[in-house]
């Protein structure tokens, strides 16, 4: 499984990479691996992800706990992941940064809508004509601070949540359904974005 999981999560990382999504050292990816004790398999802190290694995946358990020796440390934001797992039913999560979903999370409250858009039966359990309400919070510097934000956000209608000039934490029940919902969600804040500058044209 976690040969399996390390390759996968690389790739993905390689393709969002490609397409400005995880530049620099930004974003993070994971996979549960066992859920109680939670045990996650997570990218390491500070590593380029358009070139991780199977060194630069680590095992960790609640509060960031190591499980096995490394060079690497993890990113505090498993912290948020952490919280995820625990109240969804996620087995893998996927944080990208672009350009889009921070300037989608300027253009809403607490909520970004969009209703009618095809791409968005993309996401697990959502058919065309459904409304999608992504919930956006605010972000934190202390990653305790972010997680409970991030907690009092989620709605288990959707499988994301957004995080204000900051980026998007979205997950799956596996790390392909993960990729797709990534995919999907960036689809759609670039499509609300777009819109949006388009009806300030008008």
């Amino acid at each position: 499984m976690s040969e399996v999981a390390i390759a996968t999560m690389a790739a993905d990382a390689r393709q969002f990479w490609k397409r400005g999504w995880m530049l620099g050292t930004c974003g993070n990816l994971s996979v549960k691996l066992r859920d109680d004790p939670l045990e996650m398999l997570v990218s390491a802190s500070g590593v380029d992800k358009s070139r991780l290694r199977a060194q630069d995946f680590l095992r960790v358990g609640a509060g960031l706990e190591l499980l096995a020796p490394s060079r690497h440390r993890p990113s505090s934001e498993v912290t948020v992941h952490e919280v995820v797992y625990r109240r969804t039913r996620a087995r893998a999560i996927y944080h990208v940064h672009s350009v889009w979903n921070n300037l989608a999370s300027r253009l809403a409250q607490d909520r970004i809508e969009l209703t009618g858009v095809e791409m968005a039966k993309g996401l697990a359990g959502i058919h065309l004509g459904d409304p999608v309400l992504l919930p956006v919070v605010d972000n934190a510097r202390d990653m305790r601070d972010l997680a409970r934000n991030v907690e009092a956000g989620l709605d288990e209608r959707y499988p994301a949540v957004v995080v204000r000039l900051h980026g998007v934490y979205s997950w799956g029940a596996d790390l392909d359904e993960a990729r797709r919902h990534v995919e999907v969600i960036e689809f759609l804040l670039e499509y609300y974005g777009r819109a949006a500058g388009i009806s300030a044209v008008r």
